[in-house]
């Protein structure tokens, strides 16, 4: 059974691919970008959250997942481009001849909406990654968010910790940060004017907090955001900025009342394009997370209009970005913690091989006291990091907690 799944799921996946190639090669080409147009392939959300009894099926579209990146790249100077969809718990055919018990109870697994979804969110999706001709090699998951429910993602982010996919850092924080933002603190008009782009992927979005004089303390930000005309002018610099070498549209935290404290800083808007006055500095060097530009921004009376302060009211945001940050703590430690158990695996596969003086390290005494100490301390902060995403999930993590857990 196992050998069918595979053969039918990735080996015909790959062999329907590559015919669709050799069909569009016969094609002329349908831009000055020489594009000839985008083959997208079905994979499903088993492909990285597999349950029981799908060893086989998760398999196979984890394997079509993993061919999606190659086959983009040796099919670009074709013009061909190669994505692929994830589909969570869609409202098919089969779907509908399922008992409606069972449908309404796979509806209420879906985060939001708790609903099943159409295939037309689908087919939106599907003719996005055909006409937007800068997208390719993507695998991207349209389920609603199921991989939250069970510990807001922090299973799901420990299988890509190590493995490689420096990606998914580019990912969160170039969409989900500023996208948080202006989901659950934008005005509607906001809502519909910047999320579509930074959803989609057309629009990459960067968050400016930090300054040369001022990281976790956000009060201590110099930049100011002042009255000019019908807008604001903001001046200052940024620092350690992600994304801010590419960023078409930046969260900037200012002061917009500097006499106010806590109450006077504001989440101010720029998008970038040709903005008089907005510079970009050098791309920092950093260790680690190289495929993410990290940069100096700078402003010089920045001119932004007054609907561009984010939720359109201004002295709202401190609070608004000290609970954001609390999820952000909590993912960097998420992170680390995977790193560690990783590591202890690692460390121990080397032992268990290591031989020295005639047997393997494993067995002297010396080498077990410091594996004793090493997983006595990786379960303490085990332990402490779940509390933390249980108490995150309840509403209830604060930020002196979430700072001991980055900690």
């Amino acid at each position: 059974m196992f050998d069918r799944v595979i053969q039918i799921n990735l080996v015909g996946t790959f062999r329907c691919a590559s015919l669709s190639a050799a069909g569009m090669l016969t094609l002329d080409t349908l831009s000055d970008d020489q594009d000839r147009g985008a083959i997208v392939i079905t994979a499903s959300v088993a492909a990285e959250d597999g349950q029981m009894g799908q060893a086989a099926y998760s398999a196979s579209k984890g394997g079509v997942v993993a061919l999606t990146l190659p086959m983009a790249r040796d099919l670009m100077s074709e013009g061909i481009r190669v994505n692929t969809i994830l589909p969570g718990i869609f409202n098919t055919p089969l779907m509908n001849s399922a008992p409606q018990p069972v449908k309404d109870a796979l509806a209420a697994s879906v985060p939001f909406p708790k609903r099943l979804g159409n295939p037309e969110e689908y087919t939106r999706l599907a003719l996005t990654m055909i006409e937007f001709g800068y997208f390719n090699g993507e695998d991207v998951r349209l389920d609603g968010g199921i991989r939250m429910a069970p510990r807001y993602a922090g299973d799901v982010r420990q299988t890509g910790a190590l493995d490689g996919r420096r990606t998914r850092h580019v990912r969160r924080v170039g969409r989900a940060l500023p996208r948080r933002h202006i989901q659950k603190y934008g005005t509607e008009e906001q809502k519909r004017r910047w999320l579509p782009g930074i959803v989609s992927g057309q629009t990459v979005a960067a968050i400016a907090m930090t300054e040369p004089g001022a990281g976790s303390d956000l009060q201590g930000v110099r930049t100011t955001a002042t009255s000019s005309g019908n807008g604001y002018a903001v001046n200052e610099q940024k620092s350690f900025i992600t994304n801010g070498q590419t960023a078409d549209l930046v969260i900037v935290v200012a002061k917009t009342d500097p006499n106010a404290g806590s109450r006077g800083i504001s989440l101010v808007v720029v998008e970038t394009g040709d903005a008089p006055g907005y510079s970009r500095g050098r791309n920092l060097d950093k260790i680690g997370m190289e495929i993410a530009d990290t940069s100096e921004l700078f402003f010089d009376d920045v001119q932004v209009p007054s609907d561009n302060i984010l939720g359109g009211v201004e002295g709202k945001d401190m609070a608004q970005l000290m609970q954001q940050l609390l999820a952000e703590r909590l993912l960097i430690a998420i992170k680390c913690m995977t790193a560690i158990e990783t590591a202890m695996d690692r460390m121990l596969d080397y032992v268990r091989e290591r031989i020295a003086f005639g047997k393997r390290i494993l067995y002297f005494q010396s080498t077990q006291f410091v594996l004793a100490d090493c997983k006595t301390e990786a379960t303490i902060a085990r332990l402490f990091v779940d509390d933390c995403i249980e108490k995150h999930m309840a509403g209830t993590l604060d930020a002196a907690t979430a700072s001991m857990v980055k900690y």
